[in-house]
Order: structure tokens, then sequence, then C-alpha cells
């Protein structure tokens, strides 16, 4: 709803403003100019409306903490599909139906770009939280909004909070609530995956609930386009792994087996997708891995 009243306003306001003018007699590259300026007003001023009424929403619905709302689970749709249509993302999607219906389950996936979280968002029904780091309850755009989808925040600098955020994650996936979670910790910015943080796992080892897999490709190349030019993105459910699967394998041996099904995955894709091919610029060479991402902690 929230996309198709943005695209009614804008390129509807933008293509009236261009005939009115055009029919004044005004010159027809003037009348083009005043449509587009039209356009671009309606657009600044509609994406400030949206802004304001998703903090106003997300501080209003952050103390319910309820991901399984019917309202916000629609509305971050929308905002999803909203942002993604105007930032001109394309996904090519492939293994969805892989993804469980009947019980609840873990999200584990790479995390090149803050556009992984919204195509999740879009291309998922299911309602799911997430955890996130502190410094997101800051934001006052993003962080109401997370606390109020179920989210909980990580506290990287207080080890007894993380682990009563942990306590209580693996509490809420038991009483049946999904969760995503990116392992790596933080983006990666580019097409080279950081390592997996094995403290993620413990999660689905501890709940006892599948880890459906998703890998991420082509999502980072969004912050070198310039505005309105076409980003594609491949997502690939690249396997659902059952709690029987993984019974026997610490934290670490999980982690570095899903590791290996994304990489391996992403690795394959390219070689199939040209819109994958990396840029001249990114060389593994001046990739730099973070080497505390093979420790114990969430994120």
């Amino acid at each position: 709803m929230i996309l198709i009243l943005s695209i009614i306003l804008c390129f509807g306001n933008g293509i009236f403003w261009t005939i009115f003018s055009y029919l004044k007699g005004i010159h027809w590259a003037l009348s083009l100019l005043i449509g587009v300026g039209a356009f671009v007003v309606m657009l600044a001023l509609y994406c400030l409306f949206l802004i304001i009424y998703v903090i106003i929403v997300g501080y209003v619905l952050q103390n319910t903490n309820n991901p399984n709302g019917t309202y916000r689970n629609k509305l971050i749709r929308d905002i999803s599909h909203f942002c993604l249509f105007w930032a001109n993302i394309h996904y090519h999607v492939k293994g969805l139906e892989k993804i469980p219906q009947d019980q609840n389950y873990v999200i584990v996936a790479n995390h090149q770009s803050l556009f992984d979280v919204l195509i999740l968002f879009a291309l998922i029904k299911e309602p799911y939280s997430m955890v996130f780091k502190d410094s997101f309850l800051k934001n006052r755009l993003i962080g109401p909004m997370a606390k109020s989808l179920g989210g909980l925040p990580i506290y990287r600098e207080n080890n007894y909070k993380t682990a009563e955020i942990i306590v209580q994650v693996i509490r809420n996936v038991k009483k049946g609530q999904s969760l995503l979670i990116f392992p790596e910790g933080k983006r990666s910015k580019g097409p080279h995956m950081r390592s997996f943080r094995a403290g993620a796992f413990k999660i689905p080892l501890k709940a006892k609930v599948p880890v459906v897999a998703i890998a991420h490709d082509g999502s980072y190349r969004s912050r070198f386009r310039l505005p309105f030019l076409p980003t594609h993105v491949y997502l690939n459910v690249v396997d659902v792994i059952s709690p029987e699967q993984f019974e026997n394998l610490t934290s670490q041996e999980l982690s570095h087996h899903v590791h290996s099904l994304i990489e391996n995955d992403i690795i394959e894709a390219r070689k199939v997708h040209k819109y994958l091919k990396i840029p001249r610029f990114y060389r593994p060479n001046r990739h730099k891995d973070d080497p505390t991402n093979n420790d114990e902690s969430l994120l």
C-alpha cells in the first residue's frame, strides 16, 4: 500500500504537472523540467512523512515487543518494498519453498549491505525477530522499530548483559519465535565473506530448531551506484539444516559448516550470473577479515 501510494503521488504528480504546463503553452522542455521538479519535491515530502510516521509508530509499538503482530509485520514489509523499489534493487531469488511453514527456525545469512535486511523482510512473509547491535538503539528510526518487531540488542562492551540477551533469545525461539541473525557480526561491505562468530549458533543448538542458511550477493554494489541505477542482488536459500543433522556438532563446527555452504553457493553463483562479477576495485588481497570473528561471541 505504501509503495502504491508513493507511485501515485510522485509519478502521477510529475506527469500531471508536465501535461498541465504543456497545455498552458509552455515549451515542452520547460514543461518536462517542471514535471521532474514536481516529482522530486513530492518524493522528498513523501519520504519525510514516511520517516516521521515510522518513528512515531516505532516509539508507540516498541514496548509491546511482539513480532507476530499483524499490523507491524505488514508495515515493515510495505516499508521494505518501498525502499527497495526507490533504490532500484532487483533481487533474483531461489529456494524460498525450502523454508519450513509449520515450525519456527533461525535464519543465518551473510551480510553485505543494509538492503539485505529489507530484502528478507520483503520476501519472507512469516514474522520473525532479529538481534542487532546496541548502537542501533541510538538510531531514532531503526531502534524503536527493531524493538517493536521483537528484536533484542547485543551489548558488545558488556558481556553480562550480552549473556542475558542470549538466554532470552533462546527462550523466545523455544517458545516458537523465528529469528534472523547475521553471524559475521557486521556488514562486509564487499563481496568477500567474513568468518562467522560461533556464538550465534548456540541459539539453534540450544533451542533445537532448524537453521535456514541464506546466501546474499551483490547488495554491496548499491553503495557505488548513482541514484535510480539498478543494483542486481542474488539471494538463495541454500539449505535448511534440521536439528537432527547438527545435534552432535559444536557451535564452532556448525558455524564452519554453514559458512562453507553459503560461501560455496556464492562462488558457484558468480560463475553463472554475470551481474555478480566482482568489480576490479575489489580483490581478495585487499579484503581484511576480522580476526575476532572466530570467538564465541554473538555479534
